[in-house]
């Protein structure tokens, strides 16, 4: 049998008849997630540790870096525009090879990653670690890019990946650059 397949079924034999029921209701009524989690597609980070049920509750994006391409903008603003979705949460991690790849490349030619990636720090000139300044800049882009969306919620995070915790980062005010925060 296929590992995918393996691993799919052994987790199916796990679920409760309310997970089928949920399942059942989602399809029936469309997906309605609390949040957006936008997160680095790299294997280390669990996503079952951001969620509290088994399908439906968040909305996902993953790449390299966390970063915000077009493709990906485009998902966000479905989620956003679309789904109602009033929180965001922009997840980064320690040890990214995404970011160490960035800073290793001393041309001024990006690939579309490291361009988003690029535009992400620049945001955040005060922040020196580059995996806190990826995170920060993107929820400062964000902050800009959906700045007539009422009572939207963005929320920034480092994941640890050698202590397996998750630290909320305080992004609205650094240095000069001052963001109303929307409650």
């Amino acid at each position: 049998m296929n590992g995918l397949i393996r691993t799919f079924e052994t987790n199916r034999a796990r679920l409760t008849d309310n997970n089928f029921k949920l399942a059942r209701d989602l399809a029936e009524m469309g997906q309605k997630p609390k949040r957006v989690i936008i997160t680095c597609s790299d294997s280390r980070i669990p996503d079952e540790l951001f969620k509290d049920s088994f399908i439906g509750e968040n909305f996902v994006i993953r790449n390299a870096g966390n970063s915000l391409d077009n493709y990906a903008l485009e998902s966000l603003e479905y989620a956003v525009y679309d789904l109602n979705v009033r929180e965001i949460c922009i997840i980064g991690h320690t040890h990214c090879g995404a970011i160490k790849a960035y800073a290793s490349n001393a041309s001024d030619e990006f690939p579309a990653i490291f361009q988003a990636i690029h535009k992400n720090i620049r945001q955040a000139p005060d922040i020196e670690d580059l995996e806190m300044a990826n995170v920060i800049g993107l929820a400062r882009r964000l902050r800009e890019i959906f700045k007539d969306v009422d009572n939207l919620e963005i929320n920034a995070y480092i994941y640890n990946i050698n202590e397996v915790s998750l630290v909320k980062l305080d992004w609205e005010i650094k240095k000069d650059i001052v963001v109303n925060k929307r409650i």
